[in-house]
């Protein structure tokens, strides 16, 4: 059992001090903002834990109240031009259940769960937007690990990122599977297969609507990559563990 409370600051990400407009797409203009100001959030949380044998697993309760978190604003600039800019959200609170869990299915089968039940509020009234705005949703990664010989091994990871809210509407969530399979061939030396992406979920879609604007934006990303190929570490023995599978960066976790 756990308790505990805690304060954290989150200092802004570096672009998005940036002050300049990105024209890289040529309608949608987006800038940062020199004046962001740090995140707070004071949190309180509960918790259970238990291991056992090959099994283990956890939940903790949670109650978090953030102030100044870094969110999207967009403003119609006209002849169809947008621009969206950072700007600190004054409130949300979120309160929720994270959880994992670890253990065998089979004894050539392990699977891994972790994830984040969550109900979240934003007030964007000092914004200038009426109003709380509420959302529930569920942010999960699991993994599957098939070992049917010593030599083989496959690997399946959906991950989910479920929709944020933004003062003018919200962004949607975004769903990725990850395939892998590696056959050693030697200590240091395996054949790796991998496919990242396999349903092409990277989809940003932002929906944003004011009275002046209502917008769909949507940038798909191309993160689906096929990879075939042999890998060899240097320095590794026969009693030290190969590293895991690599998925490409476009991939996204």
């Amino acid at each position: 059992m756990s308790i505990g409370a805690s304060r954290r600051i989150t200092r802004p990400n570096p672009s998005y001090l940036n002050p300049y407009v990105d024209h890289e797409y040529a309608r949608n203009l987006n800038a940062g903002n020199p004046d962001l100001k740090p995140q707070f959030t004071q949190s309180f949380d509960l918790g259970y834990g238990y291991e056992g044998g090959s099994a283990s697993c956890g939940i903790t309760g949670y109650y978090r109240r953030n102030k100044d978190s870094m969110t999207d604003l967009t403003e119609y600039l006209g002849n169809g031009l947008t621009l969206t800019t950072k700007t600190n959200l004054p409130r949300s609170d979120a309160v929720g259940l994270e959880f994992a869990a670890t253990g065998h299915l089979l004894a050539t089968l392990l699977y891994s769960v972790s994830g984040n039940a969550f109900y979240n509020q934003i007030d964007a009234t000092a914004l200038g937007f009426p109003g709380l705005k509420s959302t529930t949703g569920l942010n999960l990664k699991a993994k599957l690990d098939y070992r049917p010989t010593a030599a083989d091994s496959a690997q399946i990871i959906f991950t989910r990122t479920d929709k944020r809210l933004t003062p003018q509407g919200s962004v949607s969530a975004v769903n990725i599977v990850n395939l892998g399979y590696k056959h050693t061939l030697m200590p240091a030396l395996s054949a790796v297969a991998t496919v990242s992406d396999l349903f092409n979920g990277q989809r940003y879609q932002r929906y944003a609507s004011t009275p002046t604007l209502t917008q769909v934006y949507e940038r798909s990303v191309a993160g689906r990559v096929v990879w075939f190929g042999l890998t060899y570490t240097v320095g590794v023995t026969k009693k030290q563990k190969e590293p895991n599978f690599e998925y490409d960066s476009g991939a996204g976790q």
